[in-house]
């Protein structure tokens, strides 16, 4: 059985994450791979089910973190892994890189700590990692102030700190990161993610783009 691939969409809230995902399912299942969408945190009836406390309720930093890393290794053990161990591409709204960028950056718990957590539990790795990037002024004019969550209510400062970790984790693994400036035109931002593909030898050039 042919090893399955690891996709993540990561950003800050408002970036398309969403948009982009269900696109890339689309293009990836119109090359004749089998994709498993979902995201995080969530991703599982569990997760699902948690994902609102985890979003609105003001808890601490660390119980906010072990309760990411819970619906995530649910998410894991449920979804993702026996996706990849069936030869599926998973497509995936945020993962590990996430939790540095939020509780780390946003939040300040310390990186090495989530790192050691991280660490000693079973996660797969991560092949590949579109990284949309816009400025915070931009990402405050789409959100819907109807139906924000607490990180979404967060200062300035807040977010440019997640971005710092964000950018730290792309300096510590170049490779795996693709990084998209989510201001350009959606057709633009499809393209970038369809060379990316192309470089990666996971399509063919010649199979046309929607």
């Amino acid at each position: 059985m042919k090893k399955g691939y690891f996709i993540t969409l990561e950003g800050l809230d408002g970036v398309g994450k969403s948009t982009h995902a269900s696109w890339l399912e689309s293009r990836l299942g119109t090359c004749g791979y089998s994709v498993l969408k979902t995201r995080e945190p969530g991703g599982t009836d569990y997760g699902e089910r948690l994902r609102p406390i985890f979003l609105c309720l003001d808890i601490s930093v660390e119980a906010e973190c072990m309760l990411a890393m819970s619906m995530r290794l649910q998410h894991v053990s449920e979804k993702i892994l026996p996706a990849l161990s069936s030869g599926q591409y998973v497509v995936c709204e945020r993962f590990m890189d996430a939790t540095y960028a939020y509780q780390s950056g946003g939040r300040g718990m310390s990186y090495s700590k989530i790192y050691a957590i991280e660490k000693v539990l079973t996660l797969p790795n991560v092949d590949l990692t579109f990284f949309l990037d816009a400025p915070f002024d931009v990402l405050r004019q789409r959100l819907d102030p109807a139906n924000v969550d607490r990180f979404e209510l967060q200062s300035s400062d807040f977010f440019a700190r997640v971005r710092a970790i964000y950018q730290r984790r792309i300096q510590e693994d170049p490779c795996r990161f693709v990084v998209i400036d989510a201001t350009q035109p959606i057709d633009i931002i499809r393209e970038i993610i369809d060379c990316s593909l192309v470089d990666k030898g996971i399509i063919s050039s010649s199979i046309a783009l929607d």
